[in-house]
């Protein structure tokens, strides 16, 4: 019961709510705002980092192996995703909020596979299997 509950959810709910948040994307918006645009970006991307890298560094990995880590838990997009939608229905954002904060889903969610494989060879070696 639980694999086909996780295969509906993850295989047909999943990227139909992704594909409905799509729809309240006003690309303009990133115009108005540019400050705040960035102002998240920074903040989402710095916040993670450093929440993910404490929390390894705090269980005792080396940190380089920690920063690895905060640059990996940088595609949790859809948390912020799921908080936007439910800040515009309850009128608390704006489309132009949402906006902002889908972009900074889709970014950040972007830059994990490029940073990830530069830092691949600064692992330490017990991690890579060697």
């Amino acid at each position: 019961m639980k694999d086909r509950f996780m295969a509906i959810t993850q295989g047909f709910l999943g990227p139909l709510f992704i594909v409905s948040v799509a729809f309240s994307v006003d690309f303009s918006a990133l115009l108005v705002s540019p400050i705040l645009f960035t102002a998240i970006l920074l903040a989402a991307f710095l916040g993670k980092i450093l929440g993910a890298f404490s929390g390894a560094r705090s269980s005792g990995m080396e940190g380089r192996d920690s920063f690895t880590v905060g640059l990996g838990m940088n595609d949790r997009g859809t948390v912020e995703l799921v908080l936007a939608m439910i800040g515009l229905e309850l009128g608390v954002l704006t489309n132009n909020h949402v906006t902002i904060l889908v972009m900074v889903a889709f970014l950040t969610t972007l830059t994990v596979p490029l940073l990830l494989k530069q830092r691949m060879h600064k692992l330490s070696s017990h991690l890579l299997g060697e």
